[in-house]
């Protein structure tokens, strides 16, 4: 069975925790850090966004990488603050978690590293000093494992309709296809020949939403069928 893929992201100040990490996990995974996961001719949003639905896992440094500053009152001289994440860091997991679930979605908290208040009580893998991603690699390991990999709808599907219910309606052989945009959303698109092999339908979803329990599509669809120009409309 092919190996789960796992997104590393991070500031630019943590490549070499992203290398042991990296080194740590290739063994289990695919591992894509940010440093080669985009692509020319596409915006790094674009690519994110295409990567919340192609990958199993993701995990995020939340280092010390800048200093966030409590607004202190008017007669207070002195500022106290905290070391934090970069924000860009920040909303990138909360894109993947989005997509994938928190279950798939890893944070890597820097010991002292400030965490956004909608993340408190969420489990974190915690660590001290970059020398721990051995520790930490184990967890993600763990934790790899026993997910696996994300199950996705998106791909071929052959449909078969064996009764004929009139002359203008025969037995007819389907192929389906499920795929998603650059958005995230499903696309579907069906082609159906009769026996003879001539095109004989073509329909395609308006809207569509994947449905989790019990599993499966519910879309709002529209088709046509171009063999014969008296056939009904698939609307």
């Amino acid at each position: 069975m092919d190996k789960p893929r796992i997104f590393l992201g991070s500031s630019g100040k943590q490549q070499k925790l992203l290398q042991a990490l990296t080194r740590g996990l290739e063994d289990v995974a695919h591992v894509e850090p940010w440093t080669t996961s985009f692509n020319p001719g596409t915006t790094t949003l674009e690519r994110l966004l295409e990567l919340t639905h192609e990958v199993d896992f993701a995990a995020f440094v939340f280092a010390r990488d800048d200093w966030t500053t409590n607004s202190p009152p008017a007669s207070d001289s002195t500022a106290s603050g905290q070391g934090s994440p970069r924000d860009n860091v920040v909303f990138e997991a909360g894109l993947f978690g989005g997509v994938l679930g928190m279950r798939r979605t890893f944070i890597l908290h820097a010991s002292g590293a400030k965490l956004p208040s909608d993340l408190l009580g969420l489990t974190c893998v915690r660590y001290g000093e970059a020398t721990e991603m051995r520790v930490v690699s184990q967890k993600l390991r763990k934790a790899i494992e026993t997910e696996g990999r994300v199950t996705r709808i998106e791909g071929l599907w052959w449909q078969f309709s064996l009764t004929e219910r009139s002359s203008r309606e025969p037995s007819a052989v389907s192929l389906l296809r499920i795929s998603r945009g650059r958005d995230g959303a499903l696309d579907l698109n069906g082609r159906s020949w009769q026996e003879d092999g001539t095109l004989s339908a073509r329909y395609w979803s308006e809207a569509a939403k994947e449905r989790k329990d019990p599993p499966g599509v519910f879309y709002y669809w529209k088709g046509e069928r171009p063999r014969h120009p008296n056939a009904p409309q698939l609307d």
